[in-house]
Order: structure tokens, then sequence, then C-alpha cells
């Protein structure tokens, strides 16, 4: 079962994980069902209940994986990511983090990382903006545009694709590293090789590129040596 966030790095990926999942079952022999169409809550149980063999998600999300349920990284997407807030063009658009306290900001729903790293800037619980969760990338854009919140966030590889004039930025998250492929220790340590040789193939290049191209990459970066550890509470705090 290939399990993954449904908005991941501010990118829906059902559709895109689908050429990957094919590749992957030729490569291995085998069927790899895909669990689609569900909510973050669902994921969430599903990640508690221990029920995917393969996760595409963000760090937290693998770190917790990893130290819980014995998963292993196969694959990351490379680069050092950040997600920004932006204004609304109102009269009262914030001019610092700070005006937010309180006030309403468009953002995705858990387990969404730009969404934990922003609010651990609010370090007051009272103080923390009113969060607007969307379920999909788009909600938060459309919402600022409605005037419902006073400032959005979203990824900086989404807003660098904005139609000028491009709103203004006034923060931006500390970098984090781009979402991974885990596998279940239990599928044997034989199977993480082979699925790390699948992906990095030609086949596997070309099954990968829209997704990799919606993440602001061009292919999968190494799966060794990336501390893992640091990220887990985000997902205990949603």
């Amino acid at each position: 079962m290939l399990g993954f966030q449904p908005v991941t790095n501010g990118v829906e990926v059902a559709p895109l994980l689908e050429p990957i999942r094919d590749h992957v079952a030729r490569t291995l022999g085998q069927g790899v069902e895909i669990e689609a169409g569900f909510d973050a809550v669902r994921f969430r149980r599903s990640i508690d209940a221990d029920r995917y063999d393969l996760v595409f998600a963000e760090v937290h999300v693998a770190a917790t994986l990893i130290e819980r349920k014995r998963h292993v990284i196969v694959a990351v997407v490379p680069g050092r990511h950040r997600s920004v807030v932006y204004a609304g063009a109102g009269p009262t658009r914030p001019m610092e983090i700070g005006d937010l306290s309180g006030r309403a900001v468009c953002t995705a729903a858990p387990p969404d990382l730009a969404t934990r790293l922003f609010l651990d800037r609010f370090t007051n619980p009272l103080r923390q903006p009113s969060l607007r969760l969307g379920r999909s990338p788009a909600d938060p854009e459309r919402e600022l545009a409605s005037g419902r919140c006073l400032a959005a966030l979203t990824t900086l590889t989404r807003y660098r694709r904005f139609p000028a004039p491009a709103p203004r930025v006034f923060a931006m998250t500390a970098p984090y590293p781009g979402p991974l492929i885990t596998v279940a220790d239990r599928l044997g340590k034989a199977l993480r090789p082979a699925l790390d040789a699948a992906l990095r193939s030609r086949e596997g290049t070309r099954a990968s590129r829209n997704l990799l191209q919606a993440l602001g990459a061009s292919s999968w970066g190494p799966s060794g040596g990336l501390d893992t550890h640091r990220w887990s509470r985000l997902l205990d705090d949603d």
C-alpha cells in the first residue's frame, strides 16, 4: 500500500504519483495499491495504524514513520524548500509577522509542514493567528482574494509561479528538506535498493518527472545523510 500526504509541499500529488506507482509495480513484479481520495485526518489515522508499506510525505511525517514505524528513506526531493507569508491588497495589510496575532491567515490543513513552521514563530499560544484551513493549494489564494484572510501561506515554488504583479511577501519560513519516499522495514532489506534503482532509472525519472517538476526539482536526491529526528515533533504538535 502506497500512502501519501494529500497536499505535499503545496502540491496535490494524487495524479502525479500514479505513473510512479505503475513503474515501481512493473519493476518489482507485484501490484502496488495506492490510497487516493482521502483527507489529512484519514491520512494521519492510517499512519498511526501502520497501514502503509510505502509513503510519500513531507519530512516531519517521514521522521515520525522512521522513529515509530520502522520505515527507512528510499528517495528525497532535493533542495532546501521554503514557504512564504504574503499579504492581501487591502489597506489593513500586515507589515510584519506580529501584525497577524489573532488575525485570520489562510493556509493548508494539517499535517502541512509550512503551517507548523509558521506557527512556531508565535511563541505565545494566545497570540497565534486564527487559521482558515484549505484542502487544496489554491484555497488560501481564493480565501485571501475574497477578503476572508489578512494574509496567506504558500510554498516559495508556488509563489514564484503567481502571475505578475505578485502579492507582497513579508515573512518567510526557515528552510526545510523536500518530501521523501519511505518504505516499511517489514518489507525486507532487499526492497530498498530495488526501489532506489527503480526510481533513479531512466524509466523512473520519466515516471517521476511531473511530480518532481511540480516540487521544483528535476531528479531524486540521495537518501542518505538526512537527519530527520528534529522534525518529528512537528507532527505531534498538529
